[in-house]
């Protein structure tokens, strides 16, 4: 009320994918009744940019295009999905904008790269899934892909995330050539051999047209990102 916003970003979750399942209850309250009284305290013109996730899938065919069926089958996906209905029933000016993983590039971030990077310096060795996919986006990317989306007045949903598609395993494997560590750092696994797992989408690839018609985005090649990253610890 006293900033009275033209636009509201929401990028506020909690996204401890574990957590959500056995704190539902408080997981509901930032993920859910969160937006819920943005919208409710907001002006009715106040233009909303929701940030969810491709967790909103069900991970069994991936390349999940803009308007494909959401079906999630974790609680933190549930929740997104939660979200992106109630927006778009409600009728308010917004946008939903669906992210992949996103990593940075800072040593020490504790994003996917920085971790993965982390213990391959410390020789510790990772266990990584073979048959999990996601695309992995620079933060700096969506950023400006946020800025994009704003000024080309791009409103409904949008699928947000590099073009490429990755494996866990594909990028700790990289991450360790590049750092000139021993393969055998890096375990190929499949994701349900930990049990905690069980249960998480295998492919949420996503593709994303509507930001390639309407945005003239390039994305950063995950092959230098990792370099970037690998030349953090070497």
């Amino acid at each position: 009320n006293n900033i009275q916003p033209n636009i509201i970003i929401n990028c506020a979750a909690y996204t401890d994918v574990d957590q959500c399942e056995t704190n539902k209850d408080h997981a509901q309250l930032v993920n859910v009744s969160g937006l819920q009284n943005l919208i409710h305290a907001s002006d009715r013109d106040t233009y909303f940019i929701q940030i969810s996730s491709d967790y909103v899938f069900d991970g069994i065919k991936g390349d999940f295009n803009d308007e494909d069926v959401s079906k999630p089958s974790t609680v933190y996906g549930q929740h997104k999905k939660i979200v992106e209905n109630e927006l778009h029933s409600l009728g308010t000016e917004h946008t939903v904008i669906r992210l992949s993983k996103v990593y940075g590039l800072q040593k020490g971030d504790n994003t996917i790269l920085d971790e993965g990077a982390n213990l391959l310096n410390t020789d510790k060795q990772i266990l990584a899934a073979t048959d999990q996919y996601f695309c992995p986006t620079y933060i700096g990317d969506v950023v400006k892909a946020i800025i994009a989306i704003q000024e080309s007045d791009l409103r409904g949903t949008i699928n947000l995330c590099s073009n490429e598609k990755w494996s866990r395993f594909e990028i700790f494997s990289m991450m360790a050539r590049k750092m000139k560590k021993e393969d055998n750092l890096v375990k190929a696994i499949n994701l349900y051999e930990i049990n905690e797992m069980r249960g998480r989408p295998l492919d949420t690839s996503m593709i994303c047209s509507r930001i390639n018609r309407g945005v003239n985005l390039k994305f950063k090649p995950l092959e230098d990102a990792i370099s970037e990253v690998a030349n953090n610890y070497i």
